[in-house]
This record gives C-alpha cells, structure tokens and sequence, in this order.
C-alpha cells in the first residue's frame, strides 16, 4: 500500500483492527519504533490508531509498519509513503500595476497588481527608485488571491511620482511600476459666485413719474 503527501504537507496513516484481549500497536519506520513526540503524532479515535507526521519532508519517505501483538500472536501491516517536492515557480504577474490619476483634492490614489510564484512571493513598494515604508497615509494590502495594493490616502502633489512594486522568492525576482498622476481639478465657480451686484444707491428722478 503507498500513501502520497507534498512537501511541507501532513500525511496521515491509519490501521483498523481487532483481537482479544486488546493489541498493543506500535507504529514503526524502516524498523525502528516511532515516539508520540515531535512532527509525529499518535493517536487512537473508536478503536481506529492513527500515525500523523507533520511538515513532511523528502527524508520522510520510506516505508511505514503498524505491527499489533497481543498474547494470541501478532500482525504487522506496511505502507509507503511518497514524498513529492512542492511546485517551485519564481514570481510572475497575472496583472501588472497601471497608471492611477487623481483630480478631486482629498481623494486617494490606488496601485494594484495581482501575482503568483511558489513560495509566495515577498512583496517590496519603491517611489522613484527608493523603498517606500506604510505610514498613517500609506498602506501595503494584500489578500489570498494574490491581489497586492498600494492605497495612499488623501493625495497631494507631492504623490506624484513613479511607484513600483518588486515581489521576490527564492526562484527569482520581478517588478512592475506605473505612475500615480495628481492634476487637482480647480473648484468650480457657482452661479451666486458669478453675480456681480452692483452697490450705487438707488436714485429716481422726479421727472420719470407718471401722475396718473
């Protein structure tokens, strides 16, 4: 029997089984008793026992055995365990970062790329070539699918720049940038502001009256 676990994964053997009076079981590997203790744990749930190695590694593969003796005799049951590696791929983008322009005072500027690479990639913000640190109105965002973002709160001017993100494994290394554009639109006038009063006093010539 084989049982296939990936690299940094669990992998869980279990044994059913009967006797009279009740077996004793030991969980073996390539032939040397294994202790409740470390990576391995074992346990026994409604009379199934159970071996579970964590973070399985290469060195872990080989051959298991769940040997059960009591005074009537013993029996033995053996299973092989395969080890893949996991997948191994350097940071790639699904989406790169692209231009952002802001015009309303106030608002904030935003920067999105979605990546991908096993191990998951380290995520680093750069503006105009230099490393750029979270503050009250920067923030780094990242979520399970792979979305990074960079969120600068109520922009100015001195926003403006060219920001790249730069994500990196062990595999390798890439980097996107784009620019973050900050033309304030000028408030507009209303109407009120447009009307012009004018404040000579009132005068009324006697001669325009009319007696009727």
């Amino acid at each position: 029997m084989k049982l296939t676990s990936t690299e940094g994964e669990s992998a869980t053997f279990s044994c059913e089984m009967e006797g009279e009076p009740k077996p004793e079981v030991t969980w073996l590997y390539r032939g040397k008793p294994l202790s409740d203790e470390g990576r391995h744990e074992i346990y026994e749930e409604k009379g199934t026992h159970f071996l579970e190695i964590f973070n399985v590694a290469p060195r872990d593969a080989g051959l298991y055995t769940c040997r059960i003796v009591n005074s009537a005799g013993r029996s033995s049951a053996l299973v092989e365990l395969i080890v893949t590696s996991k997948p191994k791929r350097p940071p790639f983008f699904l989406q790169k970062l692209s231009d952002c322009e802001v015009h309303e005072a106030g608002a904030n500027g935003r920067l999105q790329c979605k990546l991908d690479g096993e191990p998951a990639p380290e995520v680093a913000w750069m503006k105009e070539g230099k490393a750029l640190q979270e503050s009250h109105r920067v923030h780094f965002v990242r979520n399970a699918n792979g979305i990074h973002a960079l969120i600068i709160d109520d922009v100015t001017e001195d926003d403006d720049a060219i920001y790249t993100c730069v994500a990196k494994n062990k595999h390798g290394q890439v980097s996107s940038s784009a620019e973050l554009i900050v033309e304030i639109d000028p408030p507009t006038k209303s109407a009120d502001e447009n009307t012009v009063f004018n404040n000579n006093p009132l005068h009324i010539d006697e001669s325009d009256i009319d007696p009727r």
